[in-house]
């Protein structure tokens, strides 16, 4: 006997009374359980930049397959959702998507910090497995301008330099700010001749 099934299911095997045959009496077998192996379902994922200035988007896009006997296809017809943010606990509901015919999806978001896009699924498809995934990470770069800048001589070879700098709308900012300071050669007085 063939049992089709189209999810993990328990088998058994029962026989009942039948009076014509009065000396065979009901018996039943142990419970067998069926599972099943759930396709395991990547996702591709791009973002549009790695690098941004606060204010500007930034597009990720992404592609669901599924590995058949014939080799990779499309997963068309898959909701889930998009984050966005700096930790797997720490995010932004950036939207949801649906896969389509030939499994893409795409999200825009403007991320006012640095992170990262986290994508998941559940499949409603016994046999294929639910899917998360991370993008790479995008850096915002945060506007900044000096707040004031002194430069003083100490001596003849030495320039003593201080100043302070903002971060603009930036709530978390770094303790410790690399920066250059650019030198530039005036013109020193001219020997008559």
């Amino acid at each position: 006997m063939t049992v089709h099934l189209d999810n993990a299911a328990s088998l058994q095997a029962v026989y009942y009374y039948d009076g014509a045959y009065p000396g065979h009496v009901y018996g039943e077998s142990g419970a067998l359980q069926v599972d099943i192996d759930k396709i395991p379902i990547p996702y591709i994922l791009q973002t549009s930049a790695q690098r941004i200035n606060k204010g500007e988007s930034v597009t990720l896009t992404g592609r669901l397959e599924k590995q058949t006997a014939d080799g990779w296809e499309p997963l068309a017809g898959v909701s889930g959702g998009i984050l966005f943010g700096s930790s797997l606990d720490v995010n932004d509901l950036v939207g949801g998507f649906t896969t389509a015919a030939d499994g893409t999806f795409s999200g825009e978001y403007t991320p006012w910090r640095e992170g990262f896009f986290q994508v998941a699924h559940q499949s409603e498809d016994p046999f294929i497995s639910d899917g998360s995934a991370q993008s790479s990470y995008v850096y915002v770069l945060q506007p900044s301008h000096f707040r004031d800048f002194t430069a003083s001589r100490t001596d003849h070879r030495t320039v003593h330099t201080e100043g302070h700098i903002d971060f603009d709308d930036f709530t978390r900012a770094p303790s410790t700010s690399p920066s250059s300071i650019r030198r530039t050669e005036s013109p020193g007085p001219r020997s008559a001749r």
